[in-house]
């Protein structure tokens, strides 16, 4: 992970050094980011897709935990009907990072609790995320996002010595 990380971070401090010189990120940008956050975490509890499809660029690129990558804020919006009831949703930690012209890498953790159909109780999940905020006409937006758990998976059920 750590390899990933010093990959990673170099490739974003390039992306977003080609951004428009002259913009620079202030003290109101990382306070609308964090309201951002707190509206995003309220819309997903809602379970309002839509509102939370909006917090994301157009060309968003998305890297959900246990599903494949989507491309395009649309992509992401399809996707969130199947998620399950979220009853909890918090972000913790976030380091904010200006990165240059019009473009914040924050970092952090999250909790959840979901109902996943089946289930006779709620499910409880941490984890860790990446994003980068992209400076937009009609404010800041997610433009990268990627996140993933910090549990381990589960263990599978031991064999049977008859195979059952």
């Amino acid at each position: 992970m750590r390899t990933l990380r010093h990959c990673l971070l170099p490739a974003l401090l390039v992306t977003a050094s080609c951004a428009p010189a002259g913009n620079t990120v202030g003290e109101a940008d990382l306070e609308a980011i964090r309201a951002n956050h707190a509206a995003f975490a309220a819309a997903v509890v809602a379970g309002d897709h839509d509102a939370v499809a909006a917090f994301y660029a157009e060309s968003a690129i998305v890297m959900p935990a246990n599903e494949p990558m989507h491309r395009g804020r649309m992509s992401y919006r399809e996707s969130l009907d199947a998620m399950p009831p979220v009853g909890s949703f918090t972000f913790s930690g976030e380091e904010m990072t200006p990165l240059g012209g019009d473009a914040v890498l924050v970092t952090g953790q999250f909790n959840i609790s979901m109902m996943i159909p089946g289930a006779e109780m709620a499910i409880a999940d941490t984890g860790k995320f990446l994003e980068v905020w992209v400076r937009q006409a009609d404010g800041w937006k997610l433009g990268w996002d990627i996140w993933n758990s910090d549990l381990p998976l589960p263990t599978p059920a031991a064999a049977t010595p008859n195979g059952n």
